[in-house]
Order: C-alpha cells, then sequence, then structure tokens
C-alpha cells in the first residue's frame, strides 16, 4: 500500500507545484531577449516579484517586486547594455518597486554573461520558476 501511495503523493506534489507556478519563457528577439510571462502565450500573469542575477558571481543584477496589489504583465524586454529599472508596460494602479538597483536610473547588461531570472507567482513564498539566459554575440565577433 505504501509502495502505490508514495508516487500517488509525489504526482500530486509536482501537479500542484506546476499549476501554481508562473509560466516563464526567454525568447531572442532581435539584439535583445524578451522576458514572457504571459498565461496561455496572451493573457496577463500574476507576478508578485521579478528578479535578474548574474549566474557566475550570483549578484542581483535587477529586482522589482509588487508594491501593495499583486499586479499583473506580459512581458518584459531586455537588450545589452542600459536597461529601465522601472517596469512601465502595467495596467494602471499596479506597480512594482524596484528593489535593485535602488538609486540608479539604469542598469546594465553585457553580452557573454548568463544570467538567471526568477519570477514568482501569486504565493511567492512557495512558488516560482527559473530559466538562464545569454545574448547573442555581436555579428562581427569572433
Amino acid at each position: 500500500m505504501v509502495a502505490f501511495l508514495v508516487p500517488v503523493a509525489s504526482g500530486i506534489y509536482w501537479g500542484i507545484w506546476w499549476l501554481n507556478s508562473p509560466p516563464l519563457r526567454i525568447r531572442h528577439s532581435g539584439d535583445g531577449v524578451t522576458v514572457g510571462v504571459e498565461t496561455m502565450g496572451e493573457y496577463m500573469t500574476t507576478i508578485s516579484r521579478l528578479r535578474l542575477s548574474d549566474t557566475r558571481t550570483g549578484a542581483i543584477v535587477w529586482e522589482v517586486r509588487a508594491d501593495g496589489k499583486t499586479p499583473q504583465i506580459w512581458r518584459v524586454e531586455l537588450i545589452p547594455g542600459e536597461n529601465q529599472p522601472a517596469l512601465t508596460s502595467i495596467p494602471m494602479g499596479r506597480k512594482y518597486k524596484v528593489v535593485t538597483p535602488r538609486d540608479r536610473p539604469t542598469f546594465t547588461l553585457t553580452r557573454g554573461t548568463p544570467y538567471l531570472v526568477e519570477v514568482w507567482g501569486a504565493s511567492p513564498d512557495i512558488f516560482s520558476s527559473r530559466a538562464t539566459f545569454e545574448f547573442a554575440p555581436t555579428p562581427n565577433s569572433k
């Protein structure tokens, strides 16, 4: 009986995790990267926190958290070079607070650096998704 219950319980746990973790897709688009968090490819998703880290050093490059109500977003566009830390394409009345960088108007992303993206859904202490990406090298570089 125990041999039957362990796989069933494990399957239930992973099913709950999969259904409650926010969607996360990384797409290379032109010179940049699109971090897609849309549900079923077109609907906004409740994201309570979004973090971008340098995987080599572990340093947090950029992080935003929901400020009050849990806002919903579709995607975030990132490019090599300077990026704005504030999210601008979210519905009115719903805001994110920039955690990192605190006192700078931009944060810088570089080619050849692997980055880790982490997103947390409506239950930020339990369910999250993560993915890594690296910007493509410039066409003239070897």
